[in-house]
C-alpha cells in the first residue's frame, strides 16, 4: 500500500456555471484539493467560471486546464491568470497550458498550430516573464514580445504552471520545465507508466528533481456497491469519448490505442458516426482500460495502482450519467488515503 496522501480534485465542463459552483463548493467542504475548469473551442470561458468558483469557496485551488496559446496569446494569458490570482491568492491557482488539437485550431479556426512544443515552452517563459513585472523582449520561434509589461501593481506572485499534455515530446518537456502535469482522462495503467516514463527521462535531462512535481490525471469514476450500475452507467459516455476524441488526435492516440485493438476501436468511432447505441460495443476491459469504475473494493484497487504508478492527485471528471454531486461523498468515504489504509490491502 502506498503511503501517498490522496489528494482528490474535481472537474466539470458539461453542466451550467451554477451547477459547477454547487459542486466546487461540495468539494471544497469535503476538503478536495482542486477544481479543475476546462477550456478549449466553443466551451464556457475558462477564467469567468474560475473566478466564480473562487469568489465563492474558500480553500479549493482553482485548476485552468486546459488553456491554449492559440486562442488566447501568452500575454492575454497571463494577464487573465494574474487578475485570477490577485482575486483568489496565487496559492489557490494552477494554470494548466496545453496545445489542443490541429483539428479545431488550424481546420476550423484557420490559426497556424506550428510546432506544439516550441509553442508550449515559449508560452510557460513568456508567462514567467510577465509575472516578473519587467517590459518583457521576447524573439521566439512562435511569439515576439517588444516590451509587453503587466499592469497589475502590486502582482501577485506567480501561481503554479503546469503542462496538459499526452506525446512523448510535451511529456519530456513538462518534465524539464514546468511545475507539475495534468494527464488526460483515459489513461490507462500502461500509458500512465508511459507517460512517467517520459516525465523523467525530460527531467533527467535537464538534471531536475522531480521532489516537488505534480502529477494530477483526470479520471472517470463511479462506484457502488451494484458493481453492475457503477460500470454501466459510464459506458455511454466512454463510447461517446471514443467516437468523438480518436478521429481528432492527428497521430495514433496511444490513450485509446492502450486498451484497443485498432479494429475494436475503429467499430466504436463508425457506430457513433451512424448514432447507434455504443454500448454494446464497451467491453469490460475498455471500462477497466479507461475508468475507475464497480464496486468499492474494485475502485480501491484501480486507484492504488494509479497513484502507485505515480499520479498524486486523482481528478474526478464529470461525467453525464453519473451523479458527481452524490459521487463527492463515496469518494471521500471509499477512496481517500484513509480508506485505502483500512481497505483490503
Amino acid at each position: 500500500m502506498s503511503k501517498q496522501k490522496v489528494n482528490f480534485g474535481l472537474a466539470a465542463q458539461f453542466c451550467s456555471i451554477k451547477e459547477m459552483l454547487k459542486l466546487a463548493k461540495c468539494g471544497d467542504e469535503h476538503g478536495f484539493k482542486s477544481f479543475w475548469v476546462g477550456e478549449d473551442c466553443y466551451w464556457r470561458g475558462a477564467f469567468t467560471v474560475a473566478a466564480t468558483i473562487a469568489a465563492h469557496t474558500t480553500n479549493i485551488q482553482v485548476g485552468l486546464g486546459i488553456v491554449n496559446p492559440h486562442t488566447r496569446h501568452p500575454v492575454l494569458i497571463a494577464m487573465e491568470t494574474a487578475a485570477l490570482a490577485e482575486a483568489a491568492g496565487s496559492e489557490r491557482v494552477i494554470l494548466a497550458i496545453g496545445a489542443s488539437f490541429k483539428a479545431w485550431i488550424e481546420n476550423q479556426l484557420n490559426i497556424s498550430y506550428g510546432k506544439p512544443r516550441i509553442c508550449l515552452r515559449e508560452t510557460l517563459e513568456i508567462i514567467r516573464a510577465m509575472f516578473k513585472g519587467e517590459a518583457v523582449q521576447y524573439d521566439g520561434q512562435h511569439f515576439k514580445l517588444n516590451g509587453a509589461q503587466l499592469s497589475v501593481s502590486p502582482l501577485p506572485e506567480i501561481p503554479q504552471l503546469y503542462l496538459g499534455v499526452e506525446g512523448p515530446m510535451n511529456l519530456e518537456l513538462a518534465g524539464q520545465i514546468a511545475d507539475g502535469v495534468l494527464l488526460s482522462a483515459f489513461s490507462s495503467d500502461k500509458y500512465l507508466r508511459f507517460a512517467f516514463d517520459h516525465i523523467k527521462k525530460g527531467a533527467a535531462r535537464k538534471d531536475r528533481n522531480l521532489e516537488n512535481f505534480d502529477a494530477q490525471n483526470y479520471i472517470v469514476i463511479s462506484t457502488d456497491e451494484d458493481r453492475d450500475k457503477a460500470r454501466n452507467a459510464i459506458k455511454p459516455f466512454l463510447g461517446a469519448a471514443i467516437g468523438v476524441y480518436d478521429p481528432i488526435v492527428p497521430n495514433e492516440n496511444r490513450i485509446m490505442s492502450s486498451v484497443m485493438e485498432p479494429g475494436e476501436k475503429q467499430m466504436i468511432v463508425d457506430a457513433f458516426v451512424r448514432g447507434e447505441d455504443l454500448v454494446p460495443l464497451i467491453s469490460d476491459d475498455i471500462v477497466d482500460g479507461l475508468a475507475v469504475a464497480g464496486t468499492p473494493h474494485e475502485c480501491q484497487e484501480k486507484m492504488q495502482a494509479i497513484l502507485d504508478i505515480g499520479v498524486m492527485t486523482p481528478i474526478a471528471l464529470e461525467v453525464p450519467g453519473v451523479d458527481l454531486m452524490a459521487m463527492i461523498p463515496k469518494i471521500k468515504k471509499y477512496l481517500s488515503t484513509e480508506a485505502l489504509k483500512r481497505g483490503h490491502y
